[in-house]
């Protein structure tokens, strides 16, 4: 179970959450885990995922269509070693970038405008996929994680004066 010490919180500051791990016939453990949001992040709803390693490499293939694709040696150590990192025994905390891109033959084009990202998916040119980056931080545990579990929260200035 996660709970959100706030469902409001300013760029620069920490999201902030409490989860609670059930160990198999143990007792309750709790874990503080709290991730950065930047100062130029917009304001407005926003998610936090908390998962196991498996569904955190999930997420991380399907953001960044460019690691399936590996056009040398170094860029398939690195797909190898995105699937084989993550430990079990650690709960990973992802939050969406605002930044987004493309992917085009592989080669990841980060930040780029929505000008120009809309040229690229027209319909006439065929680029790769969409290529978007997770705010992601891991907290270790003592047990083996499984599951997961998506929070909403609110990005916004002067979070302690919103009426909301």
């Amino acid at each position: 179970m996660v709970r959100l010490l706030s469902d409001t919180v300013e760029p620069g500051h920490d999201l902030k959450a409490i989860v609670t791990l059930k160990p198999f016939k143990g007792e309750r453990e709790t874990v503080e885990v709290s991730i950065p949001i930047a100062h130029n992040f917009p304001e407005g709803p926003c998610e936090a995922v908390f998962c196991d390693a498996a569904n955190s490499i999930r997420r991380k293939l399907r953001n960044e269509p460019a690691v399936l694709e590996p056009r040398d040696l170094e860029g398939l150590i690195r797909t190898i070693r995105l699937q084989t990192e993550p430990k079990r025994t650690a709960i990973y905390v992802h939050v969406p970038s605002p930044e987004r891109g493309l992917s085009v033959q592989g080669q990841p084009l980060p930040n780029l405008p929505g000008s120009v990202r809309a040229v690229f998916a027209s319909k006439r040119r065929r680029a790769g996929g969409p290529d978007s980056h997770d705010i992601t931080r891991v907290a270790a545990t003592h047990w083996v994680v499984e599951g997961m579990q998506m929070l909403r929260f609110t990005v916004a200035k002067d979070a302690g004066l919103s009426l909301s």
